[in-house]
């Protein structure tokens, strides 16, 4: 049978919340990975961070425990620290580490503490990283989305909450994935993007057009 020419994807499902101690294999998870990725491709061009716990949303801070604190910072903090430290030294010049935020980074909802201060440090996390990046000239950028439309965001509120979800924005509806796309192919490329790094990309609905 022929096989078809063009582009190669490898689908890997690994749990990188797995203890580095009772991982398979030594190193953990992030290590497994990156002997696969790097196995298949000889490089990694572009990493994207963008996996993220949301939780619950409550009511008060005194609803939150510090086992689901953890959890949450673990989830969206330490397994991106062990992506970039493990795929810094796989990454050519002039390639892009995009981490993806949201805009409740800057302007936080009352009811999800936990996922907005994991958010907000990222910020401090990209850009404090581009600066230890300019030797290897690597690009390291911030995506600020505003509300989308995904199964995981769309899950974490009460169902009464999803038909009015992205209301409060100037265009009032929530984005689509594809929306996103040529932001994420922008900071991506080697030549549209090859003069910043460090920076917040905004892609949220027209919000700062409201809030000016």
């Amino acid at each position: 049978m022929d096989i078809p020419s063009g582009p190669v994807a490898l689908f890997v499902f690994i749990d990188f919340m797995a203890s580095l101690t009772s991982s398979f294999i030594i190193g953990g998870p992030s290590i497994f990975f990156f002997m696969l990725a790097v196995s298949k491709f000889q490089r990694i061009d572009i990493l994207i961070n963008n996996a993220a716990y949301p939780g619950k949303q409550l009511t008060n801070a005194t609803e939150l425990t510090r086992d689901k604190v953890e959890y949450t910072f673990k989830t969206n903090i330490i397994t991106m620290f062990d992506l970039v430290r493990y795929a810094v030294s796989h990454i050519p010049k002039g390639k892009a580490i995009i981490n993806v935020g949201l805009i409740q980074a800057y302007d936080p909802s009352a009811e999800i503490l936990d996922y907005i201060t994991t958010k907000a440090a990222i910020i401090g996390f990209t850009k404090g990283l581009a600066r230890q990046l300019l030797e290897k000239v690597l690009k390291n950028f911030f995506m600020k989305p505003g509300p989308v439309w995904t199964p995981l965001v769309v899950a974490s509120f009460p169902k009464d909450k999803n038909a009015k979800f992205g209301e409060g924005y100037p265009i009032k509806r929530p984005a689509q994935p594809r929306e996103l796309a040529p932001a994420f192919v922008f900071l991506a490329s080697p030549v549209d993007s090859s003069y910043i790094s460090g920076e917040v990309l905004a892609v949220n609905g027209y919000n700062y057009v409201l809030n000016t």
